[in-house]
Order: C-alpha cells, then sequence, then structure tokens
C-alpha cells in the first residue's frame, strides 16, 4: 500500500467493530477497579489509624457519608482537608483523614440518629453535715451526723422505757436503740431546744426583765418559782429552765432573746433543724404542750449539742442554781437557790456534761443525758415513756452497769439507784 493510501486510511480511521455488550462489560470492569481502589483506600487508613479511633468504628458507614444526597437530589460534597495537609508521610496523611473520617461519622450520626446523648452528670456526694455557726467548731458535734446511724435493737439492756437510745460520742457508734424512731411528746426535755434557740440569738444575758404577762405557761397549773413581777437577768432564766425545770423561766428565755413568743418558738424549730432533727415539732418553750414531739434519737442529738456549748453545759449540768431576783425598783432583791431535777448530779463516778428530766402525763417521765463513765467513756443516753418515775432512774442504772460493766453489787452512792426498781410510784407527776 502507497504511502497516500495509508495517510488515507488513517484519516478515515478503522471501523469500530466491537459490540454493545463488550463495551458494558469493559465499563463494569472498570467501575470494580475503582471500588476496588477506593476500598483499598479505606482499608489501608483503617490498619493504620486502629490504634488512634475507638473500638466498634464504621468505616463502611463513613465513606458512604461522604457523598450525600438530599431530598431533592443534589449531591452534597464534604469539604476535603487541604491538598498541603495530606502529605506523602503516612502518620501527617493517616492523622488528617482520621480526623475527618470522625467528624464525618458524628455528623452523619447526628443526621440520622438525632443529637447526641448528653454526657453523663457525675453524682457528687451530699457534703457531710457541719456545726451551724451559732453552735461553734468543736469537733465533737460531728457526732450529731452519726446519730442517724442504725444500732443493734437486741441484746442491750432491760428497760421499761417506751424509747431509748444509746450512742457512744467517742466511738460514733450507736450501742442500743429501741423504738428510737418513735415520735413522741418529750414534755421538759424541750427546754434544750429552747436554751439553744436562745444561744443562737446572741443575747445579752446581763440585762435584766421583769416577769409578766407573756411569761405565764399556757397550761394551767404549771409549776414556776418565777412570780408575776420578779426581774431577774437572761442568766437566770436558762439556769431555772435547764437546772429546776421551771417553766416561767422557760418562757422568759424569749425574753431574753428578744424575741415575741410566736418568733422564738418559730426559732425553736429552725434549730432543731439546723441540728439534723428533721422529725422534731416544738409549740411552747417548756415542753407543756403535746405537740413539742420528737424522737429519743433526735433528742439525743439536742443533748449533745448543750452539751457541747460552752455556755449552756455548765447549767445544764449544775447541781442547783442560785436565781437573783428583785422587784422593778430594784428593792426585795433575794437570792432563791433552785435545786436540779437530775438525780445523777450527786453521783461523784460519772461527770455530767448536760441533762434534762421531762413529764406530762401524756409523755410520762422522759430523761436524757450526757455523760463522761468511770472509765471516760462519753455517752448519749435518752429515754423517753418511762411509766414511773423511780422505773425512769433504774433504766438510767441498768444502762450504765451495762454500757460500763459495773459491779453486779453497787456500792453506797450507787445503792439508792440500784432500789429503785422496787421501789416504784407510779403516777407522780412531778419531773
Amino acid at each position: 500500500m502507497g504511502s497516500g493510501q495509508s495517510r488515507q486510511a488513517a484519516q478515515t480511521g478503522t471501523p469500530n467493530t466491537t459490540s454493545p455488550e463488550v463495551r458494558k462489560a469493559v465499563r463494569g470492569i472498570s467501575m470494580l477497579i475503582i471500588l476496588a481502589g477506593t476500598f483499598g483506600v479505606l482499608w489501608l487508613t483503617k490498619t493504620s489509624t486502629a490504634s488512634t479511633l475507638p473500638e466498634g468504628y464504621d468505616f463502611a458507614r463513613a465513606a458512604r457519608s461522604s457523598v450525600e444526597v438530599t431530598a431533592r437530589g443534589e449531591a452534597l460534597r464534604p469539604a476535603l482537608p487541604a491538598p498541603a495537609a495530606l502529605t506523602p508521610e503516612p502518620a501527617r496523611a493517616t492523622g488528617a483523614l482520621t480526623a475527618f473520617f470522625r467528624h464525618r461519622a458524628e455528623e452523619v450520626n447526628a443526621r440520622l440518629f438525632g443529637a447526641a446523648p448528653p454526657a453523663p452528670v457525675v453524682q457528687r456526694p451530699a457534703p457531710a453535715w457541719m456545726p451551724p455557726e451559732w453552735l461553734g467548731t468543736s469537733e465533737a458535734l460531728l457526732a450529731l451526723s452519726q446519730m442517724d446511724q442504725p444500732g443493734p435493737r437486741t441484746g442491750g439492756p432491760p428497760l421499761r422505757s417506751r424509747s431509748a437510745f444509746i450512742f457512744d460520742a467517742g466511738t460514733g457508734q450507736v450501742l442500743y436503740e429501741k423504738n428510737a424512731d418513735e415520735i413522741r411528746p418529750v414534755a421538759s426535755l424541750t427546754k434544750l431546744i429552747s436554751s439553744l434557740a436562745l444561744i443562737s440569738s446572741s443575747p445579752d444575758l446581763e440585762q435584766r426583765f421583769c416577769i409578766g404577762a407573756a411569761q405565764y405557761p399556757t397550761r394551767n397549773g404549771a409549776i414556776s418559782k418565777l412570780s408575776t413581777g420578779d426581774c431577774i437577768q437572761g442568766w437566770d432564766t436558762v439556769g431555772a429552765a435547764l437546772v429546776s425545770s421551771d417553766n416561767r423561766g422557760a418562757y422568759g428565755m424569749a425574753a431574753a432573746a428578744g424575741m415575741d413568743l410566736d418568733p422564738f418558738i418559730a426559732r425553736m424549730n429552725t434549730v432543731s433543724q439546723e441540728l439534723g432533727m428533721e422529725f422534731s415539732t416544738w409549740s411552747d418553750p417548756s415542753g407543756l404542750e403535746d405537740d413539742n414531739r420528737s424522737t429519743a434519737r433526735e433528742m439525743a442529738k439536742a443533748t449533745w449539742a448543750v452539751a457541747n456549748q460552752p455556755t449552756l453545759s455548765p447549767i445544764a449540768s449544775a447541781p442547783w442554781w442560785d436565781l437573783h431576783r428583785s422587784d422593778s425598783d430594784g428593792s426585795d432583791a433575794e437570792i432563791r437557790r433552785l435545786f436540779s431535777t437530775d438525780r445523777l448530779v450527786g453521783r461523784t463516778d460519772i461527770e455530767i456534761l448536760a441533762a434534762k428530766t421531762g413529764y406530762t402525763d401524756t409523755a410520762r417521765y422522759c430523761f436524757t443525758v450526757a455523760l463522761l463513765t468511770r472509765s471516760g467513756r462519753p455517752l448519749v443516753i435518752t429515754l423517753l415513756g418511762a411509766e414511773g418515775k423511780q422505773s425512769r432512774w433504774a433504766d438510767v442504772s441498768r444502762v450504765l452497769s451495762w454500757v460500763d460493766d459495773l459491779p453486779a453489787e453497787p456500792d453506797a452512792a450507787e445503792a439508792p439507784l440500784a432500789a429503785l426498781e422496787i421501789t416504784e410510784d407510779e403516777g407522780e407527776s412531778t419531773e
């Protein structure tokens, strides 16, 4: 063939005799090669970044999400990392691709399944109970929160009181409880809360005032050594109330605090809440009303608070109180000695830190005390609802013998207490 014919053949070209079936197969093979290459790159990326991605990462989903289609069918191409970031070094390229796929996976998950769930909130424990500022910062007061733990209900001393609570303040252990959370009237044990409410108001106990109608107890027949017109100091209201359980002295604490009766009662309820006494309620400062209600456990808290209050503890543990009274003009001044209703004050084998007796027809005979035993063990003992006055003191004797392992044969100082088990006087209405 001549050169002209060759050029002519080149210009016209050889006719394409390939069938449509063959061309379709070639295109399919090409697509397979492209897909294989794509997944090969993904496999290499997965292999090199497995240590940096979370376990169970869905690479296939991330690959499919690189091009998403909207409802209108328009292709949305994600913004790929800048070419400068995709360097030939495998480590840098892998880091860029890892960040990209992680971002895409988070975006797709958010679109498919909604926003990511919020991070779990760490529940931090509530701060430990701390004494209110007015009560002081003695570490011994932290025992109040330890009184909330349950204690043994068997194996304790045989007690006739309706409710009992025995607590070792040195170890923070409840030694024994009997109906310790039963809410009951607590009679004159209420005066412990009244004295704490007074101290919480930062009073001037040197100030004098005169007993009037506002200090008259709500219940007729209430015993008091104070008469209308007697002028006394704030100290005397506390001494009369805590030592001899004087009811007009208890009402006088409201005046010593510079409050009317209702605000003072509200302050009593606030104080008990600040001490962690959740089930206690108060309706008058003396405890004469049956709405003054608490539990053996919570009255133990009030007792320990008084025992660790430097103004109140010496008064609440005193064997007597000398009441200085006079007329409004300062004339007819006299001193009246008021004796304690607590029979334990005469014992030499224990040290009383704070104590209070109580009685009403509904509450029956009650007693609470914070003391140091012969061995120096700090105890809080609360007894509520003893049927007889002597039964109450007999229960106290049983507790002390049980706790400190006192001799079976008491010495002379303890003999009157031991004999109380036999000579019970049911129905006596004095504290």
